[in-house]
């Protein structure tokens, strides 16, 4: 039970840390980036890995920018 406790608090505190660091220029600047390269129809998907990544970095602003 305490291992439990002590990764929640772990994410919890990770998760603040993000959140707060997405309005900053470097988070902006990656996002935009990534999103970038898979706007380039030129780009080839390495995989699965690559369409399950791009899904969440999509929902990312979802969920953090009110």
């Amino acid at each position: 039970m305490r291992t439990r406790l002590i990764i929640f608090g772990a994410a919890t505190l990770a998760g603040g840390i993000l959140g707060y660091a997405w309005n900053l220029p470097l988070f902006g600047q990656a996002y935009k980036s990534f999103i970038a390269l898979f706007l380039d129809p030129e780009a080839p998907l390495g995989g699965a890995w690559a369409v399950v990544l791009l899904a969440f970095v999509m929902g990312v602003p979802r969920i953090c920018v009110p």
